[in-house]
């Protein structure tokens, strides 16, 4: 199951299964209140956070960070248009 806590529409979650769970979050028309923390937390696994920080400036872009300080992501992006954001679960991987 997947949920998430949202007062704006234009969020959207897709789940794939396989040997690897993969849950994408979608925020369309992103914008710096969308900024925050957004922890995975699956039924067999240790949670997980990333915080995100929209930036709007001269070149707008998006970053994120995880708990893990090994993994990071940033994602420019164009102010009308789309922005995935990936979390990937491993669930073979044990930590």
């Amino acid at each position: 199951m997947i949920n998430y806590d949202s007062s704006r529409g234009q969020i959207a979650v897709q789940k794939a299964g396989g040997d690897t769970a993969l849950s994408k979050l979608f925020i369309k028309d992103v914008q710096p209140s969308d900024s925050g923390n957004y922890t995975c937390c699956p039924s067999n696994a240790e949670a997980t956070s990333i915080t995100v920080h929209v930036l709007n400036g001269e070149k707008p872009a998006a970053m994120q960070h995880d708990a893990n300080p090994g993994h990071s992501l940033s994602c420019p992006f164009q102010p009308h248009r789309m922005i995935y954001w990936f979390v990937t679960l491993l669930w073979f991987i044990v930590r």
